[in-house]
């Protein structure tokens, strides 16, 4: 399980040791990806399928595309050299400012690799009465659909009927996808929610 958070410098050329704790659990080949924010997110092969194909079930519609687009358009593979270090593509740097100094921040599946000043700032604006109301608003949906146990475990998959979502619950959906919590928001049949 990847948790913690490491801080490591980017050099001239790009590279920058992945986290000796990360190194077992990401493997030898990582896929680099922009973040729904000013980050980019790590994953391992293994991992980054099971995201992908995540995606892939969310359907043909426009913003499902959208999404599988900016995913894929915006992944480099990245392998760890000798040192344990990855060559992080210009691309990703300029789009997540890493310049010098970068922090990993280990996400359960994935990790994520932030400017440590811009992680700094955000993380001075966590409101954790925030979070405890997002928590109620999920039990609250959750049981309303009757899905059970939502937290039970690190990273749970949200699973729902299509076909018995509401605006409430699209809504819901969608503030938890957009604030990056770790809860895979699965608006499918029952195919994968077993």
């Amino acid at each position: 399980m990847l948790s913690g958070e490491f801080k490591h410098t980017l050099d001239a050329k790009g590279r920058i040791f992945i986290p000796a704790k990360f190194r077992t659990d990401l493997g030898q080949t990582v896929m680099i990806s922009r973040g729904f924010g000013k980050y980019l997110t790590v994953y391992s092969v293994e991992e980054w399928k099971i995201f992908t194909s995540k995606l892939e079930k969310l359907g043909q519609g426009k913003q499902a595309r959208d999404l599988q687009r900016y995913v894929s358009r915006n992944c480099k593979q990245a392998e760890l050299d000798s040192q344990g270090r990855i060559n992080v593509d210009a691309s990703l740097r300029e789009f997540a400012h890493l310049t010098k100094d970068v922090s990993f921040v280990g996400m359960t599946h994935y990790v994520e690799m932030w400017d440590g000043e811009i992680l700094e700032a955000e993380t001075k604006s966590y409101d954790t009465d925030e979070f405890d109301a997002l928590l109620e608003k999920a039990k609250a949906a959750a049981s309303k659909i009757g899905c059970g146990e939502l937290f039970g475990v690190p990273c749970g998959v949200f699973c729902i009927d299509a076909d018995s979502i509401d605006d409430e619950i699209r809504t819901f959906g969608k503030d938890l996808f957009d604030l990056a919590v770790n809860v895979n928001f699965c608006a499918v049949k029952d195919d994968i929610c077993a």
